[in-house]
């Protein structure tokens, strides 16, 4: 008969010791048997594989590890469950059609919202509320109906959007269906074998419904990690003794505590002072990638412990540093979409022409931006499209005048007219660049969300080359030029939702996408980890 087995082992050795007793006994005598770890991140995911493939299992004279997965549990849920909805005719709920099923609510019944509805931080407050409230029954949503207005109005939207989005499916929908098609005997189990789940966070009540079915059918173990301060292990102990047997592993685990508290004056100094320690640890004999420096909020420490890191010249590794909207093509991109709403300010276009190798023509080279911007200043330039049409075109005219009457000088005045000659040459080209950018800018008969889309991948092939352009870029360049492609193709499938959009929606959606880490610096295990103290969960350090 299935069962739940929970073994409660200290952090640490002891823990990873237990994960390979429970790989062995999984595997018994056939070391093909497939085994799948749930990790609690995909770096200690990384650090566990590294690991426990150095040594034999127990009961193995082999080191290495064949047929063992490991992965955090909601992708083992989606392995499990998607197939399921997949067949249903449902698709994920991707952050592009949350946002703009929230916008979609907002706008049709914008209630006590309506003077903050398009202010992006009502947009993601709601998107919040949302997946709070996913999953709560007809009855739940009743009872915060009657708390109040704002309550009752919460409720409404959050029933209207559960009506757009029926369709698609969030991690609450895939768990309840991963539990039924386990529930069903899907083939899935054959794929995933034996499930161990190895220092769980705090399940939701889908992730319990999923482990409680893949306890009936296939069993699944739990190793739970004990801190060693009673407190914070309680709620632990007894969420975990409510699913099974419960057997505690021997171990006398240590609460950790910081060794050392520096008192410095900025976030500056307190990264200066982090990278100070490490060297030290390093000259001691600590390896690099046995270290860590780990913050609780990104901001300023992640840009600040890459700058200085850089500076040090000491390797590191973790979530990138830079949001996809900071890298080449996400700052090429946005600029874009801003111009016309900033009625192409001279400053706005030059920060854009800097910003990235925007080519002047297609296939053509790199725009001199700094050259452009002078003559655009000399023209009198200040915003508007018919000021950079009418003040170019005056400008040329004035140096043609110029010309005129340099060229009865004689030949110690032939270099201003050589000068004057490459302005406006430099002038023409500008010229044909602004009106070309601004017709690109403001299109015509563009409406739904993948006229939109098409319409902002055509810009960024046009102004930064496309992919036999980009390839030349540096990896971390080009993987987000990829990524934002891939971001964009998205946007097409939100006809489903809403088939008719203005400029501005599509721009703020596009700006939320950009809002995510652009990818990760570095090969795990190379260098010093910089990341979230969540990022590290499950992963083992000499130095935090």
């Amino acid at each position: 008969m299935a069962r739940t087995t929970i073994r409660l082992a200290p952090y640490g050795p002891a823990s990873r010791a237990a994960l390979a007793d429970v790989i062995a006994e999984a595997k018994h005598d056939d070391p093909l048997a497939p085994v799948t770890v749930a990790a609690p991140s995909n770096y200690a995911g990384l650090a566990l594989r590294r690991a426990l493939a150095t040594s034999p299992l127990p009961g193995s004279s082999q080191p290495g590890l064949v047929n063992v997965r490991f992965m955090v549990l909601a992708r083992v849920i989606e392995l499990v469950g998607a197939p399921r909805l997949a067949a249903l005719g449902r698709s994920p709920l991707t952050a592009p059609y949350r946002a703009e099923a929230v916008r979609a609510v907002v706008e049709a019944n914008p209630g006590p919202f309506a003077d903050v509805a398009l202010l992006g931080s009502t947009e993601r407050s709601l998107q919040s509320t949302f997946r709070d409230l996913a999953g709560s029954s007809s009855e739940a949503l009743d009872a915060l109906a009657g708390l109040n207005q704002r309550s009752a109005h919460i409720a409404a939207l959050y029933r209207d959007f559960r009506v757009r989005t029926a369709e698609f499916y969030d991690e609450h929908d895939v768990a309840r269906a991963a539990a039924g098609s386990i529930a069903d005997g899907s083939s899935a189990l054959t794929d995933i074998g034996r499930v161990i789940i190895y220092l769980p966070r705090t399940l939701t009540a889908a992730e319990h419904h999923f482990v409680a079915a893949l306890a009936t059918a296939n069993g699944v173990d739990v190793i739970a990690g004990l801190t060693g301060d009673a407190a914070v292990d309680a709620p632990a102990r007894e969420a975990w003794e409510a699913l099974g047997a419960v057997e505690e592993i021997d171990g006398s685990p240590t609460p950790p505590v910081g060794t050392s508290i520096v008192a410095v004056a900025d976030p500056e100094e307190e990264v200066r002072e982090a990278i100070r320690q490490v060297n030290g640890l390093l000259l001691a004999g600590t390896p690099l990638h046995r270290m860590a420096i780990l913050y609780r909020h990104a901001s300023p420490y992640s840009l600040l412990a890459a700058e200085q890191l850089q500076a040090a010249n000491l390797p590191w590794n973790g979530p990138s540093t830079r949001q996809l909207g900071q890298t080449l093509a996400g700052r090429t991109l946005l600029g874009f979409l801003g111009l016309h709403d900033q009625r192409f300010r001279r400053e706005a276009v030059a920060g854009w022409l800097n910003g990235a190798p925007v080519l002047d023509a297609p296939g053509g080279a790199p725009v001199p931006s700094h050259r452009w911007e002078t003559l655009a200043r000399a023209a009198g330039v200040v915003d508007g499209v018919d000021q950079w049409r009418e003040r170019l075109a005056q400008h040329a005219g004035s140096l043609e005048s110029e010309r005129t009457q340099l060229d009865d000088a004689g030949e110690d005045q032939a270099w201003r007219v050589r000068r004057i000659e490459r302005d406006l040459r430099d002038l023409a080209r500008l010229r044909t660049f602004i009106d070309e950018l601004a017709a690109r800018t403001a299109p015509v008969g563009v409406r739904t969300w993948a006229d939109f889309s098409g319409w902002a991948r055509d810009a960024l092939d046009r102004y930064l080359g496309g992919e036999g352009r980009t390839a030349a870029w540096p990896e971390e360049e080009a993987a987000a030029y990829r990524e934002i492609l891939k971001e964009l193709e998205q946007l097409k499938g939100l006809d489903a939702v809403r088939d008719a959009i203005d400029r501005p929606t599509f721009r703020a959606a596009v700006e939320q996408l950009l809002e995510r880490a652009a990818g990760r610096v570095g090969r795990f295990g190379e260098g010093v980890f910089v990341g979230r103290l969540a990022d590290a969960a499950g992963v083992e350090f000499d130095a935090v």
